[in-house]
């Protein structure tokens, strides 16, 4: 499905263009039918992507013991970030004039590693349960069903301060990640180097990946990501007053990636270690339905803002950290209902 949509996201101008001239005057529009297209094409995109991205991370909880796994994910985000310096250092500059082919090789890379990781990690070999597990039956139709997962799901106060959490702490970048190339064209930034300046974001965040993962494994990520969140925003409060210019904007949006990319390394394991490890896919999709919204909510908002204050760009900075506070008050409020269920009052892990 991530590899369909992504080749109709590559294709939707088009394809939009091939259907309005045949549809001839019954069409609605050559730029309402290529939005309608992309649309569909992204909403498939991100239904996928819940999809993947919920199963990937049950598989990491299944097979990756929790004592390394801040150090897995940092290897992971090592390669993710070696992806993401090859995009940005040579690739964003061509991405106006070569989307198509692109995407399609974005959607070729994404379909062979997905499928070379089906075929070669296996699961290893687990005791049997000794102790019943509380979870909804999956027999009945699909109305009761969907009754259960969002009781199990939202009925319990822990689970959903959990996601108030993750989601405010995961929109805190957005506002910057989605209107940056906008802000960098409103100061006459190219897009070549707009694209340098992120690939020197991914290489710090490369070399301090592995590390960041070693003291998430030591000191638990909840406290990093509570640090961190709280660097970030002062960062971006920083950028929000003083960069206005492509010196000083260059300077933010290096230290607003590599912040941010700490943050994102640092709470790749929160989930494994702070949500029950029988129900981890289960809440991990509700988790994914919140941010989901939320997103769709927040970022077109953020849009009208802007519409409404003549492009002042800035203002992503001040939104950013305004949720980053939220952000930072929620994981606060996580870190007190955490310890009240057990969890370590230190974090320090045992030796």
């Amino acid at each position: 499905m991530v590899v369909i949509s992504l080749i109709g996201l590559a294709f939707s101008p088009g394809a939009g263009t091939w259907i309005h001239h045949n549809l001839g005057g019954h069409s609605p529009g050559l730029n309402f039918t290529v939005i309608v297209i992309m649309g569909l094409s992204w909403t498939m995109f991100e239904f996928a992507c819940i999809i993947t991205n919920c199963i990937f991370g049950g598989l990491v909880n299944d097979v990756v013991p929790q004592s390394v796994m801040g150090r897995f994910y940092g290897l992971f985000r090592i390669l993710s970030l070696c992806s993401g310096i090859i995009f940005n250092y040579w690739l964003l500059a061509k991405s106006e004039t070569h989307f198509v082919i692109i995407l399609l090789g974005i959607a070729a890379f994404y379909g062979i590693g997905f499928t070379l990781m089906c075929v070669k990690v296996k699961e290893g070999q687990y005791p049997p349960v000794t102790e019943p597990v509380n979870l909804p039956a999956p027999n009945g139709s699909f109305v009761r069903a969907a009754k259960s997962y969002f009781k199990s799901c939202f009925g319990n106060r822990y689970y959903l301060w959990y996601f108030a959490m993750v989601t405010a702490s995961s929109l805190s970048c957005g506002p910057v990640n989605t209107y940056s190339i906008y802000y960098a064209k409103s100061i006459g930034m190219s897009m070549a180097l707009f694209g340098k300046c992120l690939a020197i974001t991914y290489t710090i965040s490369m070399i301090l990946a592995y590390p960041i993962g070693a003291f998430v494994d030591r000191f638990h990520p909840l406290r990093v990501c509570t640090i961190t969140l709280g660097l970030y925003g002062a960062c971006v409060l920083w950028a929000g007053f003083y960069a206005r210019d492509i010196e000083t904007f260059k300077v933010a949006i290096i230290a607003h990636g590599v912040i941010s990319g700490i943050y994102f390394t640092a709470s790749a394991s929160l989930g494994q270690r702070l949500l029950s490890r029988e129900r981890f896919t289960e809440l991990g999709s509700a988790c994914g339905i919140i941010m989901t919204i939320t997103t769709m909510t927040v970022t077109p908002f953020m849009g009208y803002i802007l519409d409404l204050s003549g492009h002042l760009y800035h203002y992503t900075f001040f939104a950013a950290a305004l949720i980053t506070a939220l952000a930072v008050v929620l994981c606060l409020i996580m870190d007190r209902k955490f310890v009240a269920l057990g969890g370590p009052k230190n974090y320090v892990a045992p030796e």
